[in-house]
Formats: C-alpha cells, structure tokens, sequence
C-alpha cells in the first residue's frame, strides 16, 4: 500500500465524469507496474479504431523543487481547444491503427495564485485484444500567469499497462475522477483484487494521496446479487491510522459503489485528520 503526503496542485473538475458513457466497448484496467503509482483505464470504441476515454492517475516528480500530482477523466476533442479549463483534460487523436495506440492528453492547472501549470502527455503502446501497454511522455511546464514566462519544467516518460478480460476485469472512475480497477475471479463470484487511486483533503492544508490502493491480496466474495461491503483498519505507524469503507455491486456488464478513507495522523508538534467524504464509483467491463 502507497501513501503520499503533498500539498495538492490541482483544481480538479470532480464529479463531472461519474456516469461512465455506454458507448465504450473495450474496457483496459490499468496494472500498477513496480515502483511507478501510476494507474490508467482505458476506453476503447466498439470497433477498438479509437480511444474513447482514459482515466489516469500521475504523480511526476523532477527533484524536491518539482513534484506534481495530476488526475481526471479525459473528453475526447478533434484539436487543442484555443483556451483550456482549468482541472480539464482533453484527449486530441486518440486512435489505435494496426495493433499500436497514440493520442496526446493536454491541460491545464492553477498551481497558486500566480502559476499556472500546463500538462502534455503524449501516449503510445500496442493493444490486443486482451492486454494494453506502452509509455506515456509527460512534460510539466509551470509558467507566470501575468508574463507567460515559463519558471520550471520538468519531463518523465512512464511505462503504463492494462488488461482486458470482459466479465471478469472491470474498469472506471470514482466521483473525484480517479481510476478505479475491480477484477473477478474468473468464477465470477470472487473479487481477486481493486486497484483505487483517491485523494483526502487534510484539515491543517494538503491532502494525503494514494495513487493506487490496492485491497486484499485474499480474495473476498460476492453475495448471491453481487454485492459486496468492507472495511478496512489500517495501522501507519507511530499512533496513526486509517479506516477505508469499500462497497459495491457487480453485474455482467457494470459495477458501482461507494468508497471512504478517513486518516488520522499523529505527531509531536500537532496532529491532523484527513478524508475522503463518501465516494461513489462506476465501473464497466466490455
């Protein structure tokens, strides 16, 4: 389990993105590659000619002076819009042509009240019928509002892969617009593991982030109408701790629930809670 305590950059747009569009067929659910707390989900076209939709957790860091934190769900567009909105993410020529994938993912975010911060992601990789992978190129510009001066910059290429297995691998976002990974067994009656990206705003600033939260390595079952509900208690060390909520529902085609982390943390000087609030999430197969 990955936890990360970081003062938030984004603005995200939040809740835009809950009700996963019916359209997409082809569904890849990101798998955490060793030491990179990145996750995607993919949404391919019925025909798998174009990317519908990815949904993507990055945590980019060029050196202590530079660390960004940036997620959310893409809307596909034909070109760059002529101006961004802060905390959106736009998918321009997602497509997959003979086996291999590209499209370029852009936005934009206010990092305080003088920065902003503009992301370009250029995604390549292959796809089958039954797996995903490749690389995403991000570059990081952070420029003065009032000059456009570019302060910092910082580039990273991260290996990204997913996989797809219709009934069984189930794929989507949660109400903060973060990836959400949900694979069956293949009985279908056993959840094997979840992936979850989520962030809590702390109550003393910040916010504690977890990239990919993976639960129970032990897989839980399912009730005879696929629901499901657990807890999770978490002991972090020197009088901290963490409780996650984890509910759902899993059908043949979809699954949806609610998820919540409430981390308390102890310290010397002074203590701070952390929390999600009550989240919901979608998820589809396909």
């Amino acid at each position: 389990m990955f936890r990360l305590l970081v003062t938030l950059l984004m603005t995200a747009v939040v809740g835009a993105i809950a009700a996963q569009p019916a359209s997409a067929a082809r569904i890849y659910g990101g798998q955490p590659k060793t030491g990179v707390p990145d996750e995607v989900v993919l949404a391919l076209s019925n025909s798998g000619t174009a990317i519908t939709r990815v949904t993507f957790h990055l945590d980019v860091s060029c050196g202590t002076d530079f660390e960004s934190v940036d997620f959310g769900t893409t809307q596909a567009v034909d070109a760059i819009p002529d101006q961004l909105v802060g905390g959106a993410h736009y998918l321009v020529g997602g497509k997959v042509a003979a086996g291999r994938l590209s499209g370029t993912i852009v936005g934009a975010d206010r990092v305080n009240a003088t920065t902003w911060e503009l992301m370009n992601v250029v995604l390549g990789g292959t796809v089958s019928k039954t797996k995903a992978g490749g690389t995403m190129a991000v570059r990081l510009i952070r420029t003065d509002e009032s000059s456009g001066a570019i302060l910092t910059q910082c580039d990273r290429t991260i290996r990204w892969s997913a996989l797809r297995n219709p009934g069984v691998v189930y794929a989507g976002a949660t109400s903060q617009n973060e990836p959400i990974v949900l694979e069956l067994k293949t009985d279908r009656r056993h959840v094997s593991h979840v992936h979850v990206a989520w962030f809590a705003p702390c109550n003393a600033g910040g916010g504690w982030v977890a990239p990919h939260d993976e639960f129970d390595l032990q897989p839980f079952a399912l009730s005879r109408t696929g629901a499901f509900s657990r807890t999770y208690r978490f002991n972090l060390g020197q009088g901290s701790s963490e409780i996650e909520r984890f509910a759902g529902r899993v059908s043949r085609t979809k699954a949806a629930g609610t998820f919540q982390s409430d981390v308390t943390i102890a310290g010397t000087d002074a203590s701070d809670s952390c929390a999600t609030g009550k989240l919901s999430w979608t998820a589809s197969t396909g």
